[in-house]
C-alpha cells in the first residue's frame, strides 16, 4: 500500500469516526417523549349510547369506534401506551356473561390495551364471579391486558384460612398474572405502572370479600419500589379513586400531594371528563368521562429530571369515526352468547322494541343534579309495584310504597323506540342470590316513624351525596331545606 493510500484511509477513518460520534450525540440529545392513551368507567358499553343533543338523536361511544380512534393514534405514534383505570364491566347486557366468558378483558386485549386495573364494579359478581372471569379470560388463550392492583389483601378467618371463594379468587389472580405493578419499555423509557382502589370506591364494593389497604399507604410503598429498586424513568398510577369539586375531598388530588413522585394519575371512578388536566406539583391527573364517550390523550416529553406536558386532549368517540370491523365482529359474537345464555331464559330479544317514548327522559349525566321528582325515577319506582303484582298474581299483597335511589340508575331513555337492551342498561346493577344479573327486589314492613326517616335520607343526605336521592311511588312529603340535618321533613 503506497503512502497516498495510507493517508487517504487514515483520513476516511477519522471522518467516519466523527460522523459516528455526531450521530451518537444527536441520538443522545433527542428528547424522549411518550404518548399515553387512557380510558376508565366504560361499564360494558360495547355498543354506542344514544343521546339527544340540540333536538337531534346522536350516538356516542362504542368499542368499534373506540378501536378506530386507537388505530388512528397508533399511526401517529406506534409505540404509545394504552391503559384503563377500572370499571370496564357492569352496565349493559354484556355483563351477564362477565363470569362465564370474560368479554371485557378479552375485548380490551383485542384492542391492544397494555395495562388495566380493577374498579369496584369488577367485584359486583363477588369474589367467585371475578375469579371465574379471570380464569376464563386466561383460558381463552387470547392476548390480554396486564392487570395491576396494588392494595388488595385477602383476609383469613380465625384459623388462618381463606374462605373457599377468596381462595379461588387468589388462585385465579395468580393464574391470570395480576401484579402490584408492571414495567414497560417505550421509546427507551422505563415505565412503572401500578393500580389502586380508592376509599370511596372501596366503600362501594361491600360484597367484594377482599380488603383494600389504604390507597395512600399502598401507593407510597409501590412508588418507593419503582423509584429506588426498579429505577424507572416514569411512574403512572391507574387510580380508581376519583376526583371531587372540593380539592380537600378529591382523592386523586390528595394522592398527588401525598405521593409526589407519581408522574401521571389516570383517574377513574368519579366519571369526570377534564378538558384540561389537573396538575398538582409535577403530577398530571387526567380523566376522560364515562361509557367510552372519549379517549384521553397525554403527550409528555423528558425535560431535565422530570417530564413536561406537551399535549392533553379528549378525543370524542362519536359518529365522525367509522367502526372497526374486527371489533364489530367480536361484539356480535358476544351478543349471540348473551342472547343464548341470558335473554332466551326470559323469552326476550336483545333489540326487541318494548315501548316507544315521544320525548327524551332526563339524561343519565343529569340525574340527581336537581333535588326534585324525576320522570324516569318515578317510572322505575312504579315498575317495582307492577312487577310484584304480575309475579304474585292472585296472591298479591298490596304494596304501599316503593323506593329507587339515584345511585342504582345507570342509563336513561331518549326519544324513539325503547329496546330490551335499553331497559336493561337503565337498571343494570347488582346480582341476585341466584347469581343472575340485576338487583333482587326486597320487601320490608316499616312504621310511620321509619318512613319519616326514609324521607329524611332524601331530604338531608341528597345535598351531600346526590346518589342518595330517592324517587318514590306512594310516598309524599314536604321538607324545609333550611332546617338542621335529619330534621328537615315537616
Amino acid at each position: 500500500m503506497n503512502k497516498f493510500s495510507k493517508t487517504f484511509l487514515a483520513c476516511l477513518s477519522i471522518i467516519i469516526l466523527f460522523i459516528s460520534i455526531s450521530q451518537g450525540s444527536s441520538l443522545e440529545m433527542k428528547p424522549q417523549s411518550i404518548t399515553i392513551l387512557f380510558t376508565h368507567d366504560m361499564h360494558d358499553h360495547f355498543y354506542p349510547s344514544k343521546i339527544e343533543e340540540d333536538g337531534e338523536i346522536k350516538t356516542i361511544g362504542g368499542y368499534a369506534r373506540l378501536n378506530r380512534a386507537i388505530k388512528k393514534e397508533r399511526e401517529r405514534n406506534p409505540n404509545l401506551l394504552l391503559v384503563d383505570a377500572g370499571d370496564f364491566s357492569m352496565g349493559t347486557l354484556f355483563q351477564t356473561i362477565f363470569a362465564s366468558h370474560a368479554p371485557q378483558l378479552r375485548t380490551l386485549g383485542k384492542m391492544g390495551f397494555d395495562v388495566v386495573t380493577f374498579g369496584n364494579h369488577e367485584f359486583d359478581f363477588r369474589a367467585e364471579g371475578l375469579a371465574d372471569s379471570l380464569k376464563n379470560a386466561k383460558d381463552s388463550g387470547e392476548d390480554l391486558p396486564q392487570i395491576v392492583a396494588s392494595n388488595i389483601t385477602f383476609p383469613v378467618d380465625d384459623d388462618g384460612k381463606l374462605t373457599p371463594t377468596l381462595s379461588k379468587l387468589k388462585d385465579s389472580m395468580e393464574y391470570y398474572g395480576v401484579k402490584d405493578y408492571t414495567i414497560i419499555q417505550r421509546e427507551g423509557v422505563k415505565i412503572g405502572i401500578f393500580g389502586l382502589m380508592g376509599r370511596e370506591a372501596d366503600s362501594n364494593a361491600p360484597m367484594a370479600e377482599v380488603v383494600f389497604e389504604d390507597y395512600i399507604k399502598s401507593a407510597e410503598k409501590v412508588v418507593d419500589v419503582l423509584k429506588n429498586k426498579e429505577n424507572v424513568d416514569l411512574i403512572i398510577c391507574l387510580s380508581h379513586s376519583g376526583t371531587h369539586e372540593d380539592s380537600s375531598k378529591s382523592e386523586d388530588e390528595i394522592l398527588a400531594k401525598k405521593v409526589p413522585d407519581i408522574d401521571i394519575i389516570v383517574s377513574g371512578h368519579s366519571h369526570t371528563a377534564f378538558e384540561e388536566p389537573i396538575v398538582v406539583g409535577n403530577t398530571i391527573i387526567g380523566s376522560c368521562g364515562e361509557n367510552g364517550e372519549n379517549i384521553g390523550v397525554i403527550d409528555i416529553k423528558k425535560e431535565g429530571k422530570g417530564w413536561k406536558l406537551e399535549d392533553y386532549r379528549l378525543e370524542p368517540i362519536d359518529d365522525h369515526l367509522s367502526e372497526d370491523l374486527s371489533i364489530n365482529e367480536t361484539i356480535e359474537y358476544y351478543k349471540e352468547i348473551v342472547q343464548k345464555e341470558y335473554l332466551d331464559i326470559f323469552n326476550m330479544e336483545f333489540d326487541e322494541v318494548v315501548a316507544h317514548t315521544p320525548f327524551s327522559f332526563t339524561p343519565y349525566s343529569l340525574l340527581g343534579t336537581k333535588h326534585e321528582e324525576d320522570t324516569l325515577g318515578n317510572l322505575i319506582s312504579d315498575s317495582y309495584i307492577y312487577a310484584v303484582k304480575k309475579a304474585e298474581g292472585k296472591d298479591y299483597k298490596p304494596i304501599a310504597i316503593s323506593v329507587t335511589p339515584v345511585g342504582t340508575i345507570r342509563g336513561s331513555f331518549v326519544r324513539g323506540d325503547i329496546t330490551v337492551s335499553d331497559v336493561f342498561t337503565v337498571s343494570s346493577l347488582g346480582i341476585g342470590p341466584d347469581k343472575v344479573s340485576g338487583y333482587p327486589l326486597i320487601s320490608v314492613y316499616l312504621t310511620g316513624k321509619e318512613l319519616k326517616t326514609v324521607a329524611e335520607v332524601d331530604a338531608s343526605i341528597t345535598p351531600l351525596m346526590s346518589v342518595a336521592q330517592l324517587y318514590t311511588s306512594g310516598l309524599n312529603y314536604t321538607f324545609n331545606p333550611n332546617r338542621l340535618i335529619f330534621n328537615k321533613v315537616t
